[in-house]
């Protein structure tokens, strides 16, 4: 049904090159179970997207359009916001375009948690690539849009604040979104919005290793945002971003020839030198260095070299190499300046393998796009990115994998029967490699989830969405229950945020439950509200004896506020089902766990007489 009512609504749209708020249905946010404030939105979906997952575009209106009507956030074409999906369209990458609208500041807790909630609505109804989420808003949408970034700081792959009424400042930030594409826009005689909030915000993200491309317009005062919205090298660059990746450079780009093109350099070496390339469109005036104690200018500009920069020992020090180059709007005058970082660590450690992980949605129904996620953890030695690949492991029917052109460690399967698909991702680094595997129970239409039982870590007896009911906390041994204050606690990814409020945590505990001998689809549901900083949190799970996962960085994979679930295959043949969660070595904070569900694989008659194959 969900796919019928998507068709309807797209093909009543118009080309998106000729984008009017007619084109937009509308909607209510919902509440997922957490606190948030539901907010009205309108949402517009290509017709080219019934058929495959496009990126969403959540445009964040300024103050002049907060209110309740559901109609003042597209006045003006969202003040010019509808030339990035009509430029989008044209570039033959059509965008779902959201624009929800609230009635209070976007800074507040209440409105940025709604946005999750949206999100998580549009995605049931319409779906979504969730590995290219793009955020942008003008004035205090361009500070809602920061608010965004800092509240589900994994969520987003890629960021255009537009004179925003808010600012990147704290040590916290800069170590969680340094690594988060982003284009901001100001200009220097804003009235309005002080022109230092995009200043401090992109020196901040700078200092943390960053990139983010900063236009700053000698003119303009506070009303930018079309002309910005115009620039012909904006969406290029914003759809070219891919989740948890590193910015790809597209012009205006600066790339570095020497001492590397990676993103992190081990060397043993007492000196570098740097060397690179500015694209032409940019109209470079200039390329500067910093290194540490050492900063200066470049020789050349289109091509450019620096004298040998002695190599801080003992220590990572970040390189930056910066040019500044056009505006790209006359009229405005002004500047954008645009770097490349690269960690150069001294001295260069021993290879170590990668670590790779594998999001995948443990349940998923027939004809459902399903995205791959393999997050690597690798030293970049001795190749700069790791080899990507995947494989069916075991399916009800060939299956075939749609690899991301632009990322092989991101796919799609689209399965066709229901039945059991295994998926290993296998990371090499050109000399060791580690593999990873992740399942998923796909079901027909209407057939419920054969689970045999499900346990809410930490929490009390609860029924899902989906229909499934969740014991209180039983059967446990160690670890104590972790809950949530009163605070407004909506999370990402899931329809059900209370069974995310309690968790069982500690530096290892174990649940084990009676079921028949057989095999089963254990899915592990988690979240992360504490932790700011990567390995802060390594968490260890075997089921059965069998490790399954080894120092997940759960802050690294999904961020703050999210939730994930990943499935994995087990037999028991003694009666019980065990699950060892535990704290990994170095980390600092304890395991933990929100809740499981233990899914028959063959034991169900109406999954076998749907199709699957045991």
């Amino acid at each position: 049904m969900r796919r019928m009512v998507f068709a309807a609504l797209a093909l009543t749209s118009t080309p998106l090159w000729g984008l009017t708020a007619s084109d937009f249905v509308y909607r209510t946010g919902s509440v997922d179970g957490g606190n948030a404030l539901p907010l009205p939105y309108r949402i517009h979906v290509p017709a080219a997207c019934a058929s495959r997952r496009c990126p969403v575009l959540l445009f964040l209106h300024g103050a002049g359009e907060t209110g309740s009507n559901n109609t003042a956030q597209l006045g003006n074409r969202a003040n010019g916001a509808f030339q990035l999906a009509e430029a989008a369209a044209t570039a033959g990458t059509p965008v779902v375009m959201v624009a929800p609208q609230t009635p209070e500041w976007w800074g507040n807790d209440n409105p940025t948690a709604g946005l999750a909630d949206i999100l998580d609505d549009v995605q049931r109804e319409f779906g979504f690539d969730p590995a290219r989420v793009y955020v942008s808003g003008l004035s205090m949408g361009g500070g809602g849009t920061i608010g965004f970034l800092q509240r589900y700081d994994a969520v987003a792959a890629a960021a255009i604040p537009v004179c925003p009424a808010g600012v990147i400042s704290s040590t916290i930030d800069r170590d969680r979104l340094w690594n988060t594409p982003s284009w901001f826009f100001h200009a220097a005689n804003d009235g309005t919005v002080p022109v230092d909030n995009s200043r401090t915000s992109v020196a901040t993200l700078r200092a943390g290793g960053g990139d983010p491309i900063y236009t700053e317009y000698v003119s303009g005062d506070h009303g930018i945002w079309s002309q910005s919205y115009a620039i012909a090298r904006l969406v290029p660059w914003m759809l070219a971003q891919r989740w948890r990746l590193p910015m790809v450079a597209t012009a205006p780009a600066l790339s570095l020839s020497a001492p590397t093109t990676r993103a992190t350099l081990y060397t043993n070496a007492a000196s570098i030198n740097v060397a690179g390339t500015v694209s032409a469109d940019a109209q470079a005036s200039g390329v500067a260095y910093g290194f540490g104690a050492l900063a200066g200018q470049a020789s050349g500009t289109s091509s450019f070299t620096t004298p040998a920069l002695a190599v801080p020992a003992n220590t990572a020090t970040i390189l930056r190499v910066q040019a500044m180059g056009t505006s790209y709007v006359a009229n405005l005058g002004g500047n954008s300046t645009f770097s490349r970082s690269v960690r150069v660590v001294h001295p260069a450690p021993a290879n170590r393998a990668p670590r790779i992980a594998l999001w995948l949605e443990p349940v998923a129904r027939v004809g459902q796009p399903l995205r791959l996620r393999a997050l690597v953890d690798d030293d970049e030695q001795p190749q700069a990115v790791p080899t990507v690949t995947f494989q069916v492991l075991e399916s009800p029917a060939v299956t075939a994998l749609d690899v991301d052109a632009a990322s092989p460690a991101l796919a799609w399967i689209t399965p066709g029967q229901p039945g059991l698909y295994r998926i290993q991702a296998t990371a090499s680094d050109g000399s060791l490699q580690a593999s990873t595997v992740s399942s998923v129970l796909v079901l027909a239409a209407g057939v419920p989830r054969p689970v045999l039982s499900a346990v809410n870590a930490g929490g009390a007896a609860f029924t899902s969405s989906e229909g499934v009911s969740y014991a209180a906390d039983s059967g446990f041994s160690g670890g104590a229950v972790e809950s949530l204050g009163s605070g407004v606690t909506t999370l990402l990814g899931t329809q059900d945020d209370t069974l995310y409020r309690a968790t069982r945590r500690g530096n290892s505990f174990s649940y084990a439950r009676t079921v028949p001998n057989g095999r089963y689809l254990v899915a592990l549901h988690f979240s992360e509200w504490r932790w700011f900083t990567a390995v802060a949190r390594g968490i260890d799970v075997a089921i059965e004896g069998a490790p399954v996962l080894a120092g997940f960085d759960l802050y690294r994979w999904a961020g703050l506020r999210q939730a994930l679930r990943m499935g994995f295959v087990t037999n028991v043949s003694d009666g019980t089902l065990n699950i060892a969660v535990a704290k990994s070595a170095g980390a600092a904070g304890e395991a933990r766990l929100d809740a499981f569900e233990i899914i028959s694989l063959g034991a169900s008659d109406v999954i076998m007489k749907d199709g699957f194959q045991p």
